[in-house]
């Protein structure tokens, strides 16, 4: 896989912390606040990775996990939460987290650097 990974958080700090520490290591990384810009942004450019928070402020994650999973149904999933309930999904991180944790995650899900 070409490490191409998409996130959305709605806390700047840690959508800022996983796109440095996963593009310093060489992912290409595009971070997005926004529910409509990380839809969007999935279709127009992919993503081998999807990095999504499970709490997202006024946003339906669920939904938008199936209609990332419909555009890219390839792409990996990794849930990261700061909420205890995340044993639904295969993939997640505790927040907060170590960034060691989230570049073995990452390679664990897509490998790369």
């Amino acid at each position: 896989m070409s490490g191409k990974i998409l996130a959305i958080d709605d806390e700047p700090l840690i959508l800022m912390t996983v796109e440095k520490a996963l593009g310093r290591v060489g992912y290409q990384v595009t971070a997005t606040p926004d529910a409509k810009e990380f839809v969007a942004t999935l279709a127009s450019e992919g993503a081998d990775l999807l990095i999504v928070d499970l709490h997202l402020g006024g946003v339906d994650t669920e939904a938008l996990i199936a209609k990332a999973q419909g555009i890219a149904p390839r792409a990996r999933l990794l849930i990261i939460t700061g909420s205890m309930n995340s044993s639904k999904w295969e993939h997640s991180l505790q927040k907060p987290f170590k960034i060691e944790d989230l570049r073995n995650k990452v390679r664990e899900l897509i490998g790369g650097p």
